[in-house]
């Protein structure tokens, strides 16, 4: 399992391209008719949870810690300003 820093930035453009500052191996989902992107940072079970934004959920396993996270309406975000959301792990 890959370990997450406390806070971990995220930015994603165009649904397409994402670049987090993490090393590991991590799975990553995107469905284009739901306009919906998913990454993995672990298998284990989990739950999502809110986010500061409302496009952003964080997936969290039963102790808190952040195994992946979620984006809705991926499309929306232009290259030249690309989504930030801070994520944070218990």
């Amino acid at each position: 399992m890959t370990t997450v820093p406390e806070s971990v930035k995220i930015c994603v453009i165009c649904g397409q391209t994402i670049g987090l500052l993490l090393t590991g191996k991590i799975k990553v989902w995107f469905d284009a008719e739901a306009d919906y992107l998913e990454v993995r940072f672990s298998e284990a079970a989990g739950y999502e949870k809110e986010t500061k934004h409302d496009a952003v959920m964080e997936r969290v396993d039963k102790d808190g810690h952040l195994i992946g996270f979620s984006i809705l309406g991926v499309s929306r975000f232009k290259k030249d300003k690309p989504l930030e959301a801070d994520l944070a792990s218990a």
